[in-house]
């Protein structure tokens, strides 16, 4: 059997690593066929696996009934918290000034 080690802790001062830290979850969760797994064990070690501050901002997520419960809106509210959603008027306008 493989042994495969999960991806290091996520350093919550720096939450641009997000999507890259995400991507090499993704990858340790298809490589020890942890995705095979029931939802709630796959939302279980994405929480233990990013680190202690997560299960904070986990209990402060709101979630449509049942979906607190399902591995893919666990992790889009993830997404949501680590990249915030960008401004287009701001970013136009920052770029048309240069």
């Amino acid at each position: 059997m493989l042994k495969l080690d999960p991806p290091e802790k996520l350093d919550f001062a720096k939450p641009h690593e997000w999507p890259d830290w995400k991507q090499r979850f993704e990858r340790f969760r298809c490589a020890s066929k942890l995705n095979k797994e029931d939802e709630d064990l796959q939302i279980n070690a994405l929480i233990y696996t990013i680190g202690k501050e997560a299960e904070h901002v986990f209990k402060a997520f709101t979630f449509a009934k049942g979906d607190e419960k399902k591995y893919a809106k666990v992790n889009e509210k993830f997404d949501e918290h680590f990249v915030p959603k960008r401004n287009i008027i701001h970013e136009r306008a920052c770029f048309h000034r240069r």
